[in-house]
């Protein structure tokens, strides 16, 4: 099995920097080396994340910069897939609650 970690930086709204690791964890080091050697962290609160919203992803983003304000978005398919998910299962409790 091969496993990579994939990030992109977006600098304004152009120039875009790829980057790829094999874990998580050697991604925010490479992710903070890159914003602090480029003068990226200079604007507080401009540090936005869109992830998948994985759990383990979720903490290496909030272990590594909880010293900066940033936000974390949860990408467009899997928001959409979390609200079907929730809204199945608020269905299917309610179906069994009104059966009883």
């Amino acid at each position: 099995m091969v496993y990579n970690t994939v990030a992109h930086i977006q600098e304004k709204e152009s120039k875009t920097s790829p980057l790829n690791t094999p874990t998580i964890s050697q991604m925010m080091i490479i992710v903070l080396a890159f914003l602090l050697s480029n003068g990226l962290l200079s604007n507080p609160g401009s540090l936005v994340f869109f992830t998948d919203g994985a759990r383990n992803l979720r903490l290496a983003i909030q272990n590594t910069f909880s010293f900066l304000p940033f936000k974390i978005i949860l990408d467009w398919y899997h928001l959409e897939k979390k609200c079907k998910d929730l809204l199945s299962m608020a269905i299917k409790a309610n179906r069994s609650k009104t059966r009883r």
